[in-house]
């Protein structure tokens, strides 16, 4: 996927280790309790190796040599269970997150899964913007789930990511998205 807008050229690539450092900053300047480097660098390591229970995706957004933003994700027993989703505080509100949360889906749809889930925190407005319009649904709530600030979680579900319907949303969203940005 290689979008352009406004002069701006994104593509949307495996991540790997190498993008390490750069995945560390971002996640440490977009989340109040970051992973840990050595979380991040055995998630990326399995997505190289793909052992065990599960299968680690992460995708990353790239502005020529710079990661902007990333998406991290598990494939296990067709669920697709979406980990983390960052964009770098500057290129935020250009499209980037939702890029990549189509790309994530896409991926899992392609490689067998037939629902996503994932949680976010009560006060991010933004997040739950953007995941409403790729059709997630909430379907709970963890009370007190981030230790650090004793905040709720909200958790949603997008249903059968192998339906037609899901797929031409998937597909308006895109076309949508190409309009706004290139």
């Amino acid at each position: 996927m290689r979008p352009e807008w406004d002069g701006l050229t994104m593509e949307i690539t495996a991540a790997t280790l190498d993008d390490l450092p750069q995945i560390v900053e971002i996640e440490r300047a977009s989340f109040p309790t970051p992973w840990s480097v050595e979380s991040l660098r055995r998630e990326l390591m399995r997505t190289e190796r793909q052992q065990g229970d599960y299968t680690a995706i992460y995708l990353a957004a790239r502005e020529g040599e710079q990661l902007v933003g990333y998406v991290g994700l598990w494939l296990c027993w067709g669920e697709a269970h979406i980990l983390t989703l960052a964009v770098a505080p500057q290129w935020r509100r250009q499209g980037i997150a939702q890029a990549l949360m189509h790309a994530a889906l896409t991926e899992a749809a392609r490689q067998g899964c037939h629902y996503a889930t994932l949680e976010y925190r009560v006060s991010n407005t933004a997040a739950a913007a953007l995941y409403e319009k790729f059709g997630f649904r909430v379907v709970g709530r963890r009370r007190r789930y981030y230790r650090d600030t004793g905040e709720d979680a909200i958790v949603v579900e997008l249903d059968d990511l192998q339906s037609v319907e899901v797929q031409t949303d998937l597909a308006e969203l895109q076309a949508e998205w190409e309009r706004k940005h290139g």
